[in-house]
């Protein structure tokens, strides 16, 4: 995989095509598509893997693959890692020439999670914050390869990386669903526009809209930025699982001197106040702005269930770490996720606490490193780096190489 660094500075987007960012975000954004084409001139080498790449990455175990393949109506989905002969045979059968191969897509997820210039396409779209922002997706197709008509409830950009793909858009309300399918196709999708997609080409979809992608030719890669909308279900269900990690209650429900009962099956009203008021109170004292703020934070930088951090393979004391920190640098690995607010700092699912408090400088660093992912040595110092290092020990940054 390559790894060179990404940055940030100039390369966030301001216009799509000849559409200023801002106009894009107040006619189009959740509102309606926008086709753009040449959004990526293809001297910029925006393609963050070959297609070499591509597959060796859907051998990895971290990786979270997926296999569709289509056969006349009738679709598989295999999940990966798969096996280099797996992937051999696909090949293999699409280039036959006497046969009537399958139709297949290899899709990958979070390939920010492999590439840093993955990460450095990413940071293009940080013309909106990295709250909303979910993961960089690959799709890699044979000829005739998709994923069949469906609906996304996010957002997403679809970027043509190589080759050429053909989209079919529809707004139909008709959200019926094949019955018995491997994966959620619409069963009467009927298409309103379509284009093909060549090199550089981008198609902006906001939520809910059907869709249809079809491969036009042989290593076919569409990449996909896709952006997290929780519902208010997931949102509520994630704060009670918060809640129970984290509210600690003391006592226990006591009745002494009460009265003799003339009907055991009959909840008094001694009985509902006394079980009912503490769990209204622990409630009420867990709905504080800051308590709700603390939550949103750490929701928005959870990490998948799958992705672990390993401490460096080599420890380094706090004065070594310290030293080469502010000789070299340093970034948030690949896979971290680090937002702040007015008062706190959030990475990978938690609020990040410091034994003495932040000086100002300290904090205007740790902003920049949330917002271009890495810190320069010229504005690292030893103070910071030492504020640094156990996020370091822990895998969560590393030293710019």
């Amino acid at each position: 995989m390559k790894t060179s660094p990404a940055t940030l500075e100039n390369k966030v987007l301001t216009s799509l095509g000849d559409l200023p960012v801002a106009k894009f975000l107040s006619q189009y954004w959740q509102q309606r598509p926008l086709l753009v084409r040449q959004a990526f001139a293809q001297a910029s080498g925006f393609a963050p893997l070959t297609n070499h790449e591509i597959l060796q990455l859907a051998t990895y175990d971290e990786a979270e693959s997926r296999l569709i393949t289509r056969s006349r109506k009738d679709w598989q989905l295999e999940h990966g890692p798969f096996t280099s002969r797996r992937l051999r045979q696909l090949k293999h059968a699409a280039s036959a020439p006497l046969s009537a191969p399958d139709k297949w897509t290899i899709l990958i997820q979070d390939i920010q999670h492999f590439s840093h210039e993955a990460h450095d396409l990413l940071a293009q779209f940080a013309f909106l914050p990295y709250a909303r922002i979910d993961d960089l997706m690959v799709s890699y197709a044979v000829k005739g390869g998709g994923v069949g008509a469906h609906l996304d409830s996010y957002d997403v950009f679809l970027l043509q990386g190589r080759g050429k793909r053909r989209w079919q858009i529809s707004t139909q309300s008709d959200q019926t669903m094949v019955a018995d399918a491997p994966l959620k196709l619409l069963k009467n999708f009927r298409v309103e526009q379509e284009w093909v997609l060549e090199e550089g080409d981008m198609l902006y979809l906001p939520p809910n809209i059907a869709h249809n992608g079809i491969a036009e030719t042989d290593d076919c890669v569409t990449w996909s930025v896709g952006f997290r909308v929780p519902s208010q279900q997931e949102l509520t269900e994630a704060y009670l699982d918060h809640l129970r990690d984290t509210v600690t209650l003391d006592g226990r429900y006591t009745d002494a001197k009460r009265m003799r009962t003339q009907q055991p099956g009959y909840l008094d009203h001694h009985l509902r106040k006394g079980l009912g008021q503490p769990m209204r109170t622990a409630i009420a004292s867990q709905l504080t702005p800051s308590v709700i703020e603390q939550f949103v934070g750490c929701y928005l930088t959870a990490l998948k269930s799958h992705v672990e951090f390993v401490p460096p393979s080599t420890a380094k004391t706090v004065a070594r770490f310290s030293g080469e920190a502010v000789k070299k640098g340093i970034r948030l690995d690949l896979r971290s996720r680090m937002l702040f607010d007015d008062t706190n700092f959030f990475l990978n699912g938690r609020t990040l606490a410091f034994g003495t408090p932040l000086t100002t400088k300290q904090r205007s660093a740790l902003q920049q490193l949330a917002n271009s992912r890495a810190l320069p040595a010229s504005d690292i110092n030893d103070s910071l780096a030492r504020t640094l290092y156990p996020l370091w020990n822990s895998g969560e940054v590393e030293i710019k190489e």
